[in-house]
């Protein structure tokens, strides 16, 4: 797999990603008179059309093109590959295995990040600050409290976020970890309006 592909259409097969865009009136009805140009996935950086990077990717700036044309919104991508934490993505969200500890105003993350960038830091250790009021998987919100860093996209909140462990937890609002069960709930003012001052006793099932 080491050729480019020209195909009708407004997507690439798995292993390449689309770098041009252009109107063809041979590439009508279903494929929307588009004929897409299919790079294979590969190096440390790519140019992408659209909005989107292929895993194992992160996007690092999204400019106005119209080499990506009206099927892509005129919008292209430069995807960086993914080689360690922390990294500053274009967006409001963290791939798998990362969380998101800030996000913030940037203008080259222009189009459909809508000028956001998030700072994502990998999911490691017994505490977190997590942007938002959702703890990775096999951590629980302890406090939440008001943070600008975290932007309006996570309602300029973040978590103090605990791994699970341990026969007693409190966790944050009325919903326990798996594998635990409530035993009792009550105000707990670090909790913060997000999860309505409220804590959860948890036992170990």
């Amino acid at each position: 797999m080491d050729s480019a592909l020209s195909l009708c259409g407004e997507s690439c097969p798995s292993g390449y990603y689309p770098s041009i865009s252009t109107y063809q009136a041979s590439c009508g009805g279903t494929s929307s008179n588009w004929l897409t140009r299919c790079e294979v996935v590969k190096g440390s950086s790519l140019s992408v059309c659209g909005a989107s990077c292929p895993s194992g990717y992160f996007a690092s700036i999204n400019t106005y093109d119209t080499s990506c044309g009206g099927a892509f919104a005129n919008s292209r991508t430069r995807c960086q590959v993914i080689t360690g934490a922390p990294f500053s993505t274009c967006g409001e969200s963290c791939p798998s295995g990362y969380y998101p500890s800030s996000n913030l105003y940037n203008d080259s993350c222009a189009g459909a990040f809508a000028n956001r960038q998030t700072r994502c830091q990998v999911v490691t250790g017994s505490s977190l600050r997590v942007c938002g009021t959702s703890c990775p998987s096999g951590y629980y919100p302890s406090s939440n409290a008001y943070n600008y860093s975290c932007g309006g996209a996570f309602a300029d909140r973040r978590s103090q976020c605990q791994v699970v462990t341990g026969s007693n937890l409190t966790t944050c609002g009325t919903s326990c970890p798996s594998g635990y069960s409530a035993s009792g709930s009550g105000y707990r003012a670090a909790c913060g309006d997000a999860f309505g001052n409220t804590a959860t006793t948890c036992r170990r099932l």
